[in-house]
Order: C-alpha cells, then structure tokens, then sequence
C-alpha cells in the first residue's frame, strides 16, 4: 500500500513537470518579453529616422549630389553617391555617425535578398519558439530574447519598408539603415542599434548558458 502511494506520488509530480513545459508562457514572462522588445524596437528605429533625417538636411547636400552625377561618365546609383558622399560627424570616444546602407547581413556580409530575409525570419522564429517553449524562463533570458527578438524586426523592417531619399535619385530600397561608425577604433563595419540588440542579446544568452542552475532539493518520498 505504501509503495503504490510513492508511485502515485511520483506520477503526480512528473505529470507537474509535464504540465509545466507544455504551459503557455504567464502573463509576467509575456510583459517582460513585450515591454523589452518593444523598447528596445523603438529604440533602433527612431534612432534610424533621426539620424538619417538630419543628414539629409545637411546644407549643400543637393549640389554635392549634382557634382558628383555630373563627374560620373555614366549615371551612377543611389547607393554609389551615398557612398560618394561620405557623409559623417565626430561623436567622441572613437566613434562617429556615417550615413551608410547595407544590402546584407551583419558584418557586410553581401547574400541574396531572399537568404537574407529568410535567416531573418527564422531567427524570428525561432525567438518566438524559445518564449514558448519555456514559460518559466527568468526576466534575464526574457530580456535577452527581446533584444533578439527587436534586432531581427528592426532590421526586417528596414528590408521591406524603409527607404532612403537622395535629392534628385531614385530611392534605395531593401537595404539596412547604418549609421554607427567606429572604425577610427579599427571596427570597420558601419552598424545600426539594431545590431547592438542582437549581439547582447546573444551575449546574454551565453552568459546565462554558462551560469549552473539551481535545482530545487526533491522532497523524499
């Protein structure tokens, strides 16, 4: 009688367990998710909106664009002038802001349009699967998967929506919006704060991965 108690025991408590990984996140975990990446999002492309909305107000900006068609022996794409352009300003501490584009991933990486947003995609899916798939995840995993998961939106957004108006040229279209620029600190890539949420949010991750749980001690039977 007493051993088909402890069994009895023991299925309620694997049952619980069972229970418990096939929950749905709660509410708390959600907000924690929502709340960073919604911040986190708004962050990235408001930043984006500013800082190119301010270059392509610079003084002069048209002529420098006529000049450069002009001296051009065949007529160049928008995303030639910008790059003409060189269009950039000091911030301090090694770091400035360039007006750059960038048809690809993160570190320059040049691939087709449709692998680009088909990684982008499935790094949204699989976020979406790791909020799911663990709803006792702590508020420090949450956060690192909302940054994750505002990085990948934000550069999606950027692919399909986005475009940047030069005076007088054709728009450029399915590209990122970079501006982020510290190769005066031998980084060479120009970034976005897109990208700053992805790789903290990975790095969090990580760290997280290296940290033992702490398992709760198993009443005896």
């Amino acid at each position: 009688m007493e051993q088909t108690g402890t069994w009895a025991r023991a299925g309620r408590r694997a049952d619980r367990k069972t229970a418990k990984r096939l929950a749905l996140p709660s509410w708390r975990s959600l907000a924690v998710f929502a709340l960073v990446a919604a911040g986190a999002l708004a962050a990235d492309l408001l930043s984006k909106h500013l800082v190119f909305r301010d270059f392509l107000s610079t003084p002069g900006l048209e002529q420098k664009i006529r000049q450069i068609v002009a001296d051009s022996s065949a007529a160049p794409l928008s995303q030639q002038v910008l790059h003409q352009l060189d269009l950039h300003r000091p911030v301090g501490a090694g770091l400035r802001l360039t007006m750059s584009v960038n048809p690809g991933v993160v570190f320059g990486w040049n691939l087709p349009r449709s692998l680009v947003l088909l990684a982008t995609g499935g790094t949204i899916l699989i976020v979406v699967a790791m909020l799911v798939s663990s709803p006792s995840r702590g508020g420090f995993q949450l956060s690192a998967i909302g940054l994750i998961f505002a990085g990948a939106m934000g550069n999606l957004y950027d692919r399909l929506f986005s475009s940047v108006q030069l005076p007088g040229l054709e728009p450029i279209r399915g590209y990122v919006r970079d501006f982020i620029d510290a190769s005066q600190l031998h980084y060479p890539y120009v970034f976005n704060v897109a990208d700053v949420w992805l790789v903290i949010g990975v790095g969090l991750l990580l760290i997280r991965s290296l940290i033992p749980c702490r398992q709760r001690p198993t009443p005896p039977a």
